[in-house]
């Protein structure tokens, strides 16, 4: 029988709630049609089947089609896709809000099909142990339904912790997905579906130990293992249903998503994919379609500009302009098109050494003539050498190469940076703010992309060091993150004209305050228009009067910061402000701070106060009010692999305030 089942939970097993999903909803990545377009097509390019090929490829073609309300399903439509779901849906807590009406509300959703891949490859029915430790076979579809925080991806593909179908199930508002997969080589297609709730409890079907979170749509037979379904009219009628774009013998995979969240629209998939994706799409390695209803926005590598020109909104502070957008891919264009002569390359350093940004790599290249290129070309490309080596082979350390690119565009306010691994980019590594610049680092090489892969936290957005995937793998491994994250600024330093020298009188008409050496006879003026240059010496200087604020000051300590008083009296002592955020490469970090980063009154945020009150009016803000004053207030426990940005307010007795 096809129908949804949750598992029951055995006499003293651990219960757990999934979070997974967390790990897709950070500030950096955004909204939650950015962190769905972000997995799905990573995992899609992950399946290419051209990948790896040397010979003429066809991109990777995705289709995300929202059905608008055009093509939502009537309850009549689709009440035999939930068959056995309603009942869990509706149990109490277990993690759904505002479920929709089942009776009368019509159901919106959204697709997410890719082409040219090769689908979720592997025997459906495996699930024992000694099936999936077998090296010799492919097991995608074992890894993709039937667990969680275990992947079967080599190295060499993009992902790496088996959480990001999580993000699936996250954009529906029922927390639940179907998948319909045709595997490369084998024409049959097979559809299950998964919905993710916390685990629960049903009145009507009463377990003592309750149902696990995890349920599936599937064909049961004699157990509650889910078969994935195969009957061919059965799918034949789903992919009416759902009014897919492949074919049923199409190799690839379609995701279904109903009841689409209504952040999830056409606008915020577009933007999403431009701006995560331009690098393969204009490398002609990924299309793709954004559908609305009958309306097809087509992304291509001819037509990514045009498209952005027309659809393109910037009125968003944290949307950039589309003039910028535009700009990026000219220079994107211009990095690709780049021949190996046309890059200055950094010296190679022996493998002995560790990765470190010293002046012997820029001994064979003349500093006066890079600088002189940039300021003619306005643009400038560079090779640049790094070793590491992995721990169980400790003599086959190597030399790896990235290129780092640059262009000057007066138009910017603060730098524009990009770090790109194949075909991903990475969005939360901080690096210049100077002014018109534009920077872009490439890393192709296989083996450098792998090294950064493993240190990437679960959504790819940034290179960690302490990455549960990366500790201890690699000889140097750490240097050589630094080293990468650290090529813009490196580089751009060497790019700035040198000081000509310190003209130390420049301002000698404007500014001057005698000494007690200098007597009434000084000559230091040069101008005639000062006759009586007795009297000023004889002038007393006067005094600088001290600033009426007292002060506060925050420090930085391991996880977290210190508040703590600077000069104040006891007779002056301020109520205090501390707002807090991560930190981030576009917009204010305050305006874009989300309660899922952290909330300073749950742990593990722990904070410690001597001689001052202090409370919380909002989840990332503390008020603190010191009675004495040597007064001093701890807070710790945020992530030590992000960076921390706070706003500072005083408010003294005397009403004066500081920021």
């Amino acid at each position: 029988m096809i129908e949804w089942k949750f598992t029951p939970y055995g006499q003293g097993e651990m219960k757990t709630n999934p979070t997974n999903s967390e790990f897709f909803t950070t500030t950096e990545i955004g909204n939650i049609a950015t962190s769905l377009v972000r997995e799905g097509i990573q995992n899609s390019l992950d399946e290419w089947i051209y990948r790896n090929s040397k010979n003429e490829k066809k991109p990777v073609h995705i289709v995300i089609s929202n059905s608008g309300d055009k093509y939502a399903l009537n309850p009549n439509q689709y009440k035999e896709y939930l068959i056995g779901l309603e009942d869990h849906l509706k149990a109490k807590l277990n993690g759904i809000r505002n479920l929709p009406d089942f009776q009368n509300e019509k159901m919106k959703y959204l697709t997410f099909e890719d082409f040219n891949t090769n689908g979720l490859v592997g025997n459906p029915d495996e699930c024992e142990d000694v099936e999936i430790e077998d090296k010799t076979k492919d097991h995608n579809f074992y890894h993709f339904w039937r667990n969680v925080g275990i992947t079967g991806k080599p190295e060499d593909k993009l992902g790496r912790w088996g959480v990001g179908k999580t993000v699936f199930p996250v954009s529906s508002k029922i927390n639940s997905f179907f998948g319909l997969t045709t595997q490369k080589g084998n024409a049959q297609p097979y559809l299950l579906g998964q919905s993710v709730l916390k685990s629960h409890n049903l009145e009507s079907v009463y377990q003592p130990y309750g149902y696990r979170p995890y349920g599936y749509f599937a064909e049961y037979k004699d157990s509650l293992f889910p078969y994935a379904i195969a009957d061919t009219d059965t799918i034949q009628k789903f992919m009416r249903s759902f009014r897919l774009k492949r074919n049923i013998t199409d190799s690839g995979l379609s995701i279904i998503l109903p009841f689409i969240r209504e952040e999830i629209n056409n606008i915020s998939i577009f933007k999403a994919v431009v701006l995560q994706y331009y690098f393969p799409i204009i490398k002609n390695e990924l299309t793709v379609d954004v559908v609305y209803e009958d309306n097809i926005i087509s992304i291509r590598s001819e037509t990514i500009k045009e498209v952005v020109d027309e659809y393109w909104d910037d009125s968003n502070n944290d949307t950039p302009d589309k003039i910028s957008v535009i700009k990026l891919f000219d220079f994107v264009s211009w990095a690709l098109g780049l021949g190996l002569a046309e890059f200055y390359s950094l010296k190679e350093q022996p493998v002995r050494n560790q990765p470190k940004w010293s002046d012997k790599l820029w001994e064979n290249i003349d500093q006066d003539e890079i600088i002189e290129h940039f300021e003619k070309e306005g643009k400038i490309a560079f090779r640049v050498p790094v070793k590491f080596g992995k721990s169980d082979e400790p003599n086959e350390a190597k030399i790896s190469w990235f290129k780092v690119v640059f262009e000057k565009d007066e138009s910017l306010k603060t730098a524009e940076t990009h770090y790109i691994r194949e075909n991903i980019t990475i969005v939360d590594i901080k690096s210049i703010r100077n002014p018109a610049i534009r920077a872009m680092v490439l890393i192709e090489d296989k083996d450098l992309s792998n090294l950064l892969g493993d240190s990437e936290n679960p959504a790819h957005t940034q290179w960690q060091k302490g990455s549960q995937n990366f500790l201890d793998k690699y000889i140097d491994g750490d240097k050589c993150i630094t080293f990468v994250i650290n090529s813009i600024i490196s580089i751009y330093q060497k790019l700035q004209k040198p000081a000509k020298g310190l003209e130390k009188d420049i301002l000698k008409n404007i500014f001057f305050i005698r000494t007690n050496e200098e007597d009434g006879n000084s000559d230091i003026f040069d101008d005639d228009s000062y006759k009586d240059k007795k009297d000023i010496g004889k002038k007393d200087v006067p005094e600088i009067p001290a600033s009426r604020r007292e002060m506060v000051r925050v420090n930085k300590i391991p996880g977290g910061l210190k508040v703590f008083p600077y000069g104040i009296s006891k007779d002056n002592l301020p109520q205090i402000e501390l707002e807090i955020a991560y930190d981030t490469t576009r917009g204010n970090p305050l305006k874009k701070y989300q309660k899922f980063d952290f909330q300073l009154n749950k742990v593990p945020i722990k904070t410690i106060p001597k001689n001052c009150h202090f409370g919380f009016p909002e989840a990332n803000i503390i008020r603190l009010n010191p009675y004495k004053e040597d007064f001093e207030l701890t807070i710790t426990g945020f992530d030590e692999n992000r960076d921390l940005y706070f706003n500072l307010k005083t408010q003294y007795p005397e009403h004066d305030s500081e920021i």
